[in-house]
């Protein structure tokens, strides 16, 4: 492909979508965090602030990702647009809810509804990546079965939740942030490392 400019852009926009991803659940962490080890039952005076850094970062990373890798497809694959993002995203919440609701019986919460979105564009990135020539086929496969442990171990850990005790429900709570940030960094490290190597075909 010759137009290597626009490829690095976008390069660019998609590492810096992961990582607004991660920073995101680096900020909802530490709301956790404090609101768990807080000595009194007054609410923490920063807690409001936490949650809407954590979502504006958290909706900023993924809109970047989603209108990126448009862009990408666009011009590269002529094959992968935003609505296969949406269709994947549409099926995964479609499954979720009917595994949450009638195998977990637990209401269908918005913490799973971002798990599920997220799932399906970072599922969406991988495709991408892999048919831009920027994963190679190992990596590919290895990035998509990771990202269907994360899928699964934050549905379990979000539909167990509340039959938790209270040191454990601290623990859990964190744990999708955790594994989502890790997995997303991970891809972000194979990406700016395979970087020199691209095929830009």
């Amino acid at each position: 492909m010759d137009n290597i400019s626009f490829l690095k852009s976008s390069f660019i926009r998609i590492v810096a979508g992961h990582i607004l991803i991660i920073l995101s659940g680096v900020f909802y962490s530490v709301y956790w965090i404090l609101q768990y080890y807080r000595q009194n039952s007054k609410p923490f005076i920063f807690s409001p602030l936490l949650i809407i850094i954590s979502l504006i970062l958290g909706i900023s990373g993924a809109l970047l990702l989603a209108f990126s890798l448009n862009d990408i497809s666009g011009q590269i694959t002529h094959q992968f647009k935003i609505r296969h993002i949406l269709l994947l995203t549409t099926g995964f919440f479609i499954i979720s809810f009917f595994i949450t609701s009638f195998v977990f019986h637990r209401q269908f919460t918005s913490e799973i509804f971002f798990i599920v979105l997220w799932a399906g564009i970072e599922i969406s990135c991988i495709y991408a990546f892999f048919n831009l020539h920027w994963f190679s086929l190992p990596q590919f496969i290895v990035s998509l079965v990771l990202a269907f442990i994360c899928l699964s171990v934050s549905m379990v850990c979000y539909t167990i939740h509340y039959t938790l005790p209270e040191r454990e429900r601290f623990i859990n709570g964190l744990i999708p942030y955790i594994v989502v940030s890790l997995y997303m960094l991970i891809n972000m490290i194979i990406l700016i490392t395979n970087k020199p190597h691209l095929k830009y075909t």
